[in-house]
């Protein structure tokens, strides 16, 4: 993406690609992680009438170190300090002339921070353990020296939610081989892994 489109999604409204494949409207990126700094706020301050507000560090953190960066880089490109906000700053270097080595630094950089956020909201959860099951490929069911397993299965969509079956596959960590759609639920029966089993494993 450019630097301009990293921008866009992280400080204003942008359409993004739901788990049905259509178009939605999304809020900002940095919208989205301030909201996180504290989560369930309603507008109470907490205080004598109410227990604290909880506080997310991590988005604290997150945010701080975001501003701090874009607002150095601000005053090296231009001699001057800025004094408004992050998200302003953003839209105003998108409308600026950048040397060439600028321009791909922070498209670099904000590209990094269009990740960070989304994998902090969105966590994308792991696969599956096949514990005790076997690669038929292989024939191992652990690998390595810390014996880790072999088979493991994905079955989330992007949004952290449980695929449909055809859009699962199984992996073995020990030589690469892989199955998908049609073969996962074939795989599973010869391993005698129930794919109820497999959904309600934590």
């Amino acid at each position: 993406m450019s630097l301009n489109d990293n921008i866009h999604q992280l400080t204003r409204e942008h359409l993004k690609i739901g788990p049905d494949g259509a178009l939605r409207q999304a809020p900002a990126l940095l919208a989205e992680l301030r909201n996180a700094v504290t989560p369930g706020n309603t507008g109470s301050a907490g205080g004598a009438s109410g227990p604290p507000i909880p506080i997310n560090p991590e988005a604290v953190d997150m945010l701080a170190r975001m501003a701090g960066d874009a607002k150095a880089d601000y005053r090296e490109i231009t001699g001057n300090p800025w004094p408004g906000d992050l998200e302003t700053l953003l839209q105003h270097i998108a409308a600026m002339s950048l040397a060439a080595d600028w321009h791909a630094y922070l498209e670099r950089l904000t590209l990094e921070w269009v990740n960070q956020i989304t994998a902090f909201l969105w966590p994308i959860k792991p696969r599956r353990k096949l514990t005790g099951k076997t690669c038929p490929a292989c024939g191992l069911a652990l690998h390595g020296d810390e014996r880790a397993v072999c088979l493991s299965l994905g079955c989330w969509d992007d949004d952290g939610n449980l695929a449909k079956i055809g859009a699962w596959d199984i992996e073995c960590g020990s030589c690469g081989a892989e199955w998908a759609g049609d073969q996962v639920a074939w795989l599973l029966r010869a391993l005698d892994t129930p794919i109820e089993d497999v959904v309600h494993v934590s």
